[in-house]
């Protein structure tokens, strides 16, 4: 888990337990007594992928919250597996101790005595501590309120925290001014964490014999926020209370504070309201509410009304009971010296300073809202438009939050670079939903720009070009890239690290997809020097594959759909020797290639030209063209000294380059032509059937146009047809850049930008921008969008 919101809410954990033996213990049965903090892994490798790549997690790594969690974190290096796991933090005596309890198996760990820490199995369940005196007395118990959220958790979440009494109060405290009254009895949270943000989504259930803080709420229907269309976008945020029978809630409040209703109390004008919200300034704040009927509301402050200015057309009164707000609506809101008040539309604002209350009508005339801010917006997508109780942070007001939540007294921390957060509670039919947001500036982007979009570390450098492939289920795109510990990541669109594979070797050329079972759901399909490879969606393998080879395997895997079936062909190179497997695994009957004197030395292509089928490669200097049984097709009896390039179909001809830098092409009677390209024997072309590239030292030619780069060490040029227009890119892998020019050999726009390999390019994400990946540093990989 990358995104660091278990910085934000792991809070203290205090779950209380019963002793109730079972057959069968489950992980959660062994969480220590007195643990003050829990964290739920579903993946392990998601979780420090999402950890270390988490914008947020940098900002506050000089905390002491950031030390102690990472202490923790460093032990988890040691883990293998792809099993549940529990963190459990324990404070005891100004010193902190954590604990892992996770399923055991033999490879989990390694050697034990390398842990370092204090460890134990109990029933095939593995615990270890770094304190003695927790393994010393750890026991089975059934605990309730783990086993009841337990059902309800996500399990594809980043990671989830299981909260309970103990644990809520300085969650609620710091968010949502709740005075150290206890929040909740329990709270479980999913967190969704990425580069740029992360997102949490949770749960309450009320508690009909405990009065928490979420009672509060309880028999009301939360309205839509709307004092972000007032807060102006210079305050350090605000607060935002709806209902919508004020005197339901006006009951709740007097029972969580144990009061009883004051008789003399009038609540003429608060019944006409539906929202109350606090915008929050540096050294001052302003109360504000919104009306259900503005006329209404102006009749009731009209007795108390006297104008004291007029500013920017808009009135200032005086109000005669100034601390009208200070206690209905405590201990959420406590408002006194109300002394002065605007209205705005359906807004009414209380302030003790008529300079405040311009700065709002200043902002609210120009425009300068949150609800006109694109950050804010953004963030809004993560939110319910409608809750009982919201809180949008600026950066000043996230740091004190965070400094709340877990005590913090070092403010050595950045927080600018989150421009705004937010959190929610929902109330819905005995249930309080907790959702929360916290998300990375975005610039808004500029047309004809490039912008990055985000960056991935990953755990080792980076051995193979990153590439795009199709998520089936939302129809976008995500990344796949292997390190040089053989290991496969796939990462979705806003640089989450969706799961990471070990596999035995190195990936062979580019990974296909196919769709085995003909429903829509894509595989990936590929090689390496003893294995060709199909996974799943999740990274599963499909059996029967991995098919493993005791000789190497020495050309990317070819996979064919000669008639656009779904019958797939998997074509297997091993130097002179071709194989066919179909989608079970199995030789595929009828296709056997003799000719197995020459070494294969290109991959092999499947072209259909004038409705015919042509298996096209190179063997040693030999262009053979076979039918789809093996057999030739096209007989070339003259010999070629191919470059290496790849053959490609350009013209309905089958064509590639000769070291001394001739274009060589092949008609479908197998005749031959060259022409002279005059390049050096160290070059690269890449086709379609109607343009043909070349890069030759720093001499670029599109379609015979040529134009002279920087002296470099440039990639093959990779051609891209996108909206029926042409994209030419190659890397020059020397000085770091990448290039992109257009069918007419001219630049595009802000190119070149940073990048260490070749990019692929496509619409990841359906708006109406192009976004291209490359290697970035030697372990991560960059997303650029061209808007």
């Amino acid at each position: 888990m990358k995104k660091f919101f278990v910085s934000l809410f792991i809070i203290l954990l205090c779950f209380s337990c019963n002793t109730s033996k079972k057959n069968k213990t489950n992980i959660h049965q062994l969480i220590p007594d007195a643990t003050s903090v829990v964290i739920k892994i579903n993946t392990l490798e998601t979780f420090k992928s999402d950890i270390n790549n988490s914008a947020f997690v940098k900002r506050i790594t000089k905390t002491d919250f950031y030390k102690n969690l990472n202490t923790s974190l460093k032990s988890l290096d040691k883990f293998r597996t792809d099993n549940e796991l529990l963190i459990c933090f324990n404070n005891n005596n100004d010193s902190t101790h954590f604990t892992f309890i996770t399923k055991h198996h033999d490879s989990l760990v390694g050697a034990t005595d390398s842990l370092k820490l204090h460890n134990l199995i109990i029933d095939s369940v593995f615990v270890a501590s770094s304190s003695k005196n927790i393994i010393d007395n750890i026991k089975v118990h059934q605990n309730n309120s783990i086993n009841n959220y337990n059902k309800v958790l996500n399990e594809n979440a980043s990671f989830s925290l299981l909260l309970n009494a103990n644990s809520t109060t300085h969650f609620g405290n710091a968010i949502f001014n709740t005075s150290n009254k206890e929040f909740a009895s329990s709270i479980a949270l999913d967190l969704e964490v990425s580069p740029d943000e992360f997102i949490l989504n949770g749960v309450s259930i009320n508690n009909d014999s405990v009065q928490d803080f979420i009672d509060v709420f309880k028999n009301t229907v939360p309205q839509e926020n709307t004092i972000q269309n007032i807060a102006p976008t210079n305050s350090n945020g605000y607060l935002s209370l709806t209902y919508n029978d004020f005197q339901i809630l006006h009951k709740n409040l007097l029972q969580l504070k144990q009061q009883k209703a004051d008789s003399t109390q009038h609540f003429e004008l608060l019944e006409t309201l539906k929202e109350v919200g606090v915008i929050y300034f540096e050294d001052s704040e302003v109360l504000a509410v919104k009306s259900i009927d503005a006329y209404s509301t102006n009749d009731i402050l009209k007795s108390e009304e006297h104008k004291l200015e007029s500013y920017r057309n808009t009135d200032i009164f005086s109000f005669d009971n100034p601390d009208y707000f200070k206690n209905v609506f405590s201990p959420i809101v406590s408002f006194s010296n109300t002394s002065k008040y605007i209205n705005i539309d359906d807004y009414f604002l209380f302030a003790d300073d008529k300079t405040i209350l311009k700065t709002i009508i200043t902002n609210f005339q120009n425009g300068s809202t949150f609800s006109n801010d694109a950050n804010f917006l953004s963030l809004k997508e993560s939110l319910s438009d409608e809750a009982s109780l919201l809180v949008v942070a600026h950066p000043k007001k996230l740091l004190r939050i965070l400094k709340a939540t877990f005590n913090e007294t070092n403010d050595d921390f950045d927080l600018s670079n989150h421009r705004y957060s937010g959190f929610q509670m929902v109330q819905d039919d005995g249930f309080v939903h907790i959702n929360g947001a916290i998300k990375k500036n975005k610039s808004r982007a500029q047309q004809n720009t490039i912008s990055e979009e985000f960056t991935v570390t990953l755990d080792a450098d980076i051995i193979t070009n990153p590439q795009f492939v199709v998520n089936h289920r939302t129809k976008q795109k995500e990344v796949v890239v292997q390190d040089i510990n053989n290991n496969l990541y796939l990462i979705s669109n806003n640089g989450k690290v969706l799961w990471k594979k070990q596999l035995q070797g190195t990936v062979l050329g580019n990974i296909e997809q196919v769709d085995l079972y003909k429903n829509g759901r894509l595989q990936l399909a590929f090689a390496t020097p003893n294995r060709v490879y199909i996974l799943d969606r999740n990274g599963n393998n499909v059996s029967p594959f991995p098919l493993k080879f005791n000789n190497p395997i020495t050309q990317p895997l070819s996979v064919f759909d000669y008639d656009n079936n779904k019958n797939y062909r998997f074509l297997v190179t091993q130097n002179n020797i071709l194989n066919m497997y179909d989608k079970n695994g199995k030789p595929v009957n009828g296709f056997k290639y003799n000719n197995t004197t020459n070494d294969i030395i290109t991959q092999p292509k499947h072209f259909r030209v004038n409705n015919r089928d042509y298996i096209v490669f190179a063997a040693e200097n030999s262009l053979k063209i076979l039918n789809r049984r093996g057999q030739s097709r096209i007989t070339v009896n003259e010999t070629i000294n191919f470059s290496g390039n790849a053959i490609y179909n350009y013209y309905n001809q089958f064509t590639t380059t000769t070291k001394s830098g001739d274009l060589v092409q092949v008609n479908l009677k197998g005749a031959v032509s060259k022409q002279s390209l005059n390049l050096n024997s160290k070059h690269y072309i890449s086709t379609t059937s109607k343009t043909l590239t070349s890069i030759d030292e720093n001499k670029l030619t599109i379609k015979q146009r040529s134009q002279e780069l920087d002296f470099g060490n440039y990639t093959a040029p990779k051609i891209f047809y996108i909206n029926d227009k042409i994209y030419v890119s190659l890397t020059d892998l020397q000085a770091q850049k990448v290039y992109m020019f257009d069918s007419q050999s001219k630049p595009i726009n802000n190119f070149p930008v940073y990048g260490t390999s070749a990019i692929d390019f496509a619409n990841i994400d359906g708006d109406s921008n192009l976004e291209f990946v490359t290697k970035g540093e030697t372990n991560s990989i960059i997303v650029y969008q061209k808007n």
